[in-house]
């Protein structure tokens, strides 16, 4: 019974990961699972607390779904958005444990998802990592590939970011997306916005917006 326990407390701490990948990525997610290390000694405290270091190497606030599950879940990239969610399950054993990993990325993560599971599993277990990929810079002002940037419409200020996410004047946050020259801007419903030519102005019915250089 326990085991089912902890295994259904890890379907659910990995449920909350994918949701926030929803809301936050849009386009495919990838997602790999099947690493798996059985350690013959070890309790399942040093699981748990070499899944939470392992973890915070890569992503951000590594959380336990709840207190003495062994389910750890945390998002990233490291001091980004939420594209990318890796979780380290670990199972007490009469003897030591098993510990599994599973991972997600959404299309705006800058690195794969094999990669990061894999460096996550190598910190736990003390291998070699590897330096995963860093988001790219910030455009240059006038792109016609992102919408990232300072958009502005009379006094109102939209900040839109690599990970897809958007905050409005009024600190509210919400998404972007880009396909050609069609924006879908979510903010307090969703607003489809026609791109300029040359990647200065979004126009629609509801906002007239002017990228700030």
């Amino acid at each position: 019974m326990a085991m089912i326990a902890r295994t259904r407390l890890f379907a659910l701490a990995l449920a909350g990961a994918m949701a926030s990948l929803v809301a936050s990525a849009h386009g495919a997610i990838d997602m790999t699972t099947g690493i798996r290390y059985v350690v013959p000694s070890g309790t399942l405290a040093d699981c748990s607390a070499k899944a939470k270091a392992s973890l915070d190497a890569f992503l951000d606030d590594a959380t336990e779904s709840t207190t003495g599950s062994g389910s750890w879940t945390a998002t990233g990239p490291a001091g980004g958005g939420a594209t990318a969610a890796a979780t380290v399950h670990c199972i007490a054993l009469e003897k030591g444990y098993v510990v599994t990993f599973t991972c997600a990325a959404g299309s705006g993560n800058p690195y794969g998802v094999v990669d990061l599971c894999t460096d996550v599993a190598h910190k736990f277990s003390g291998k070699p990592t590897v330096a995963l990929a860093t988001p790219p810079p910030p455009p240059a002002c006038g792109s016609l590939t992102n919408l990232v940037g300072k958009w502005v419409e009379g006094d109102k200020t939209f900040v839109m970011t690599v990970d897809y996410g958007l905050t409005g004047p009024d600190g509210v946050s919400g998404s972007w997306y880009l396909n050609g020259q069609t924006a879908t801007i979510t903010y307090y419903g969703d607003h489809v916005l026609t791109l300029s030519a040359d990647g200065t102005h979004l126009n629609g019915r509801d906002y007239n917006l002017t990228r700030k250089c």
